[in-house]
């Protein structure tokens, strides 16, 4: 009776192995701190592109404007969190 059931089970195809060549593995840790340090510098990258194009204006700003009283100390507002 066993093996019938080999038989059936090895003509249907099926295999000692649950996990077979199509289906995809999950990313080991390593990978996962990869992608997620690559990630990392894309947007380190991305925020350093735009505040090289949008430098000139802001200190062009800073240089044009006319303070009342002369102060030596500039006061940044605090950055956005997204």
């Amino acid at each position: 009776m066993a093996s019938n059931e080999n038989n059936l089970s090895n003509e249907m195809g099926h295999q000692d192995n649950p996990l077979s060549d199509s289906e995809p593995e999950n990313p080991s840790l390593e990978e996962i701190e990869e992608n997620s340090s690559i990630t990392e510098e894309k947007l380190i990258n991305e925020e350093y592109k735009i505040w090289k194009k949008n430098s000139p204006f802001l200190y062009d700003l800073l240089i044009t404007h006319a303070l009342e009283w002369p102060s030596l100390t500039v006061q940044w507002f605090p950055d956005i969190e997204r």
